[in-house]
């Protein structure tokens, strides 16, 4: 895991790659498992863009701030079972979890995680002008 101070980074990534990125809200034992790269593939029921490059992460409640982000390898859509193949040996979640994740949804998306970063101070979401997102926001 990289550490990185919050102004050494992020105001000019935000400005270079201006709605290359979004703010991704994740579960904090997530997010850990991101960081140590124990989990590279982020599964999500709604697409990204195809051209999204870095994914913030917004740690949900209690944390609830941006305590870091990861880099886009590529984005995979397909059946559950395909995805678990595919996935399993780094997805940091079990089968039944993502089964249960995945139920009644039309979308089976893995986000593969090509590097990631851990800011040194996590930041308040307000310092980019973004809400919490449900979803994703872009920025």
């Amino acid at each position: 895991m990289t550490w990185f101070s919050m102004w050494d980074f992020v105001p000019d990534f935000l400005h270079r790659y201006k709605n290359l990125s979004c703010v991704i809200p994740i579960h904090s034992k997530y997010s850990a498992k991101i960081y140590d790269q124990t989990k590279i593939y982020e599964y999500r029921r709604k697409k990204i863009r195809n051209n999204t490059l870095c994914c913030f992460i917004y740690e949900t409640s209690p944390i609830s701030k941006v305590t870091g982000f990861f880099l886009v390898q590529k984005v995979i859509e397909d059946s559950i079972q395909n995805l678990w193949h595919y996935t399993s040996s780094m997805s940091g979640v079990g089968y039944d979890e993502l089964r249960n994740y995945f139920t009644d949804s039309i979308n089976c998306i893995a986000i593969e995680i090509k590097d990631s970063g851990k800011f040194i101070n996590p930041i308040d979401i307000r310092s980019i002008n973004c809400k919490a997102p449900q979803s994703y926001v872009y920025i």
